[in-house]
């Protein structure tokens, strides 16, 4: 699939590969948004296009593959919708070098953290179960 991304005003033409083809759940988008033109995950309801998500109720999972660069939440902490809690390192699949590129991951739903299932440092792929909400 072939994205065209716009990061203020140069727009950047990006190809994706989903590699599985797992079972779509609760949308949710990937936009550029923020400092520096970060990839920016959220439920779809937040953005007016219409976005991709995979996994079952109550699961945060990577909306495009990268490198964990930073888990923001632990177990028993409290989580509202959109809140940030995973930032991930998606330069190899988005940005030339030495570019690099940063997304956070958004919690999908309010809840509890009941999992984390990554560590920093971790390479992910798209889909992957992030962290466990309940």
């Amino acid at each position: 699939m072939k994205l065209r991304i716009t990061v203020a005003g140069q727009a950047y033409d990006v190809q994706v590969e989903v590699l599985d083809d797992p079972p779509v759940a609760e949308p949710v988008a990937a936009a550029v948004a923020g400092p520096a033109g970060e990839v920016v995950a959220a439920p779809a309801a937040a953005f007016p296009w219409h976005g991709l998500s995979i996994g079952q109720q109550g699961e945060t999972t990577a909306p495009f593959p990268g490198v964990v660069a930073k888990v923001l939440v632990q177990v028993g902490d409290a989580v509202d919708v959109n809140d940030p809690v995973v930032r991930l390192d998606v330069s190899d699949a988005y940005a030339a070098p030495p570019e690099t590129m940063l997304g956070t991951v958004r919690a999908p739903a309010a809840g509890v953290v009941q999992e984390v299932l990554v560590r920093n440092g971790e390479r992910v792929r798209i889909g992957a179960v992030l962290i466990r909400v309940k």
